[in-house]
């Protein structure tokens, strides 16, 4: 039985104390000799790059305060906080997502004796309408070597990148914890629970989505946008909140019959592998090249027309009748491989 959760989105400016955040770095290089910064996320702002990066990194990550992507820590405190890491010795810093205030780090280590790593999460279509946009800074970064390497998780991105510098551009995708699944089993078409998870933003494509799990028949939509529901003003449509906690998020997401994640942009999707280590299906856009691996995955969970409710509806119930749980879950074990064999070469490739 799934509980209605519902929490509301922080709107007051974290704070944060510096000696911890020391605390924590020289912790971290008790053990390793590279540090990987990570912002917060504010509700589901940041959030799957926050997971992503504590996934694949874990204890060598240091989480930093932010309000969305506007800076919270003081220019000052950031200097600090660099000549810390510098005192440290630290061989690497990587830098994961790309808030433009990560600008700021990146000029204390100028001239210093450090790799300056970056992990782009994101498309090229976030350069549209952003003045103070982090893909320019990140190419301009590139282009007078103050970033010495760069992951990214779109592998098709690499020689677009490669174009502007003479540096290391590398694959990087996100890595899967491994969850308990359900052994899920459809009852009837009249049991079935579908969830749209995302940032209420247009490249998420979550209205057709929505439109498109309410053409099936008594179907249950869950959401974590209040808006959706006040927009369709449907009572089908259930409402989750913004700010679970990652186990309160997991528990709507094994519950799901299908979840769906047919973004009009995306790099990855981490709810989409999440969803696959649980035994549950997960539709995805042919714009993201999450299945290159698996043709029989590829051709069931992609969606080539996203912006049609009705070709949505046609793909969720041709997976529901071809539910492929073991294939599933095995895909993500593969893809968990070529994460950790990223991530090494990454880390690796500073080494000379």
């Amino acid at each position: 039985m799934i509980k209605k959760a519902i929490k509301f989105i922080r709107k007051k400016k974290p704070s944060y104390n510096l000696e911890s955040i020391k605390k924590q770095i020289k912790e971290i290089r008790m053990v390793s000799d590279y540090v990987v910064v990570c912002p917060q996320p504010t509700g589901m702002n940041w959030k799957g790059v926050n997971i992503a990066t504590l996934n694949l990194f874990g204890n060598n990550v240091v989480e930093l305060p932010q309000f969305y992507s506007d800076q919270v820590i003081s220019d000052h405190d950031i200097k600090s906080l660099c000549l810390f890491i510098l005192k440290m010795d630290f061989r690497m810093i990587v830098l994961s997502g790309f808030p433009c205030w990560y600008e700021v780090f990146i000029n204390q280590f100028e001239n210093k004796n450090i790799h300056i790593g970056v992990w782009f999460h994101g498309t090229l279509s976030e350069m549209e309408n952003s003045e103070n946009n982090s893909i320019k800074k990140i190419i301009h970064l590139l282009e007078i070597k103050k970033i010495n390497l760069l992951g990214v998780v779109r592998e098709d991105l690499i020689p677009f990148f490669e174009s502007f510098s003479s540096g290391n551009i590398k694959a990087l995708i996100p890595y899967t914890p491994i969850i308990a699944h359900n052994a899920f089993q459809l009852k009837t078409m009249r049991d079935v629970k579908i969830g749209v998870f995302g940032l209420n933003s247009f490249n998420k494509n979550i209205y057709n989505q929505v439109a498109a799990a309410l053409m099936i028949v008594d179907s249950l939509v869950y959401v974590t946008d209040l808006n959706i529901k006040k927009v369709f003003n449907n009572d089908r449509i259930i409402y989750i909140g913004t700010n679970l906690s990652k186990n309160e998020f997991l528990e709507f997401l094994k519950n799901m019959s299908i979840n769906l994640h047919c973004s009009f942009s995306e790099s990855w999707g981490q709810i989409t592998t999440e969803s696959l280590m649980l035994g549950i299906p997960c539709l995805v856009s042919s714009n993201t090249n999450i299945f290159k691996h698996d043709e029989i995955l590829k051709n069931n969970l992609v969606v080539e027309v996203t912006d049609s409710p009705i070709r949505i509806k046609e793909k969720i119930l041709y997976t529901l009748n071809n539910l492929e749980t073991k294939r599933y879950i095995s895909y993500v074990f593969k893809l968990n491989e070529l994460s950790v064999k990223y991530r090494n070469e990454f880390i690796n490739t500073a080494v000379n």
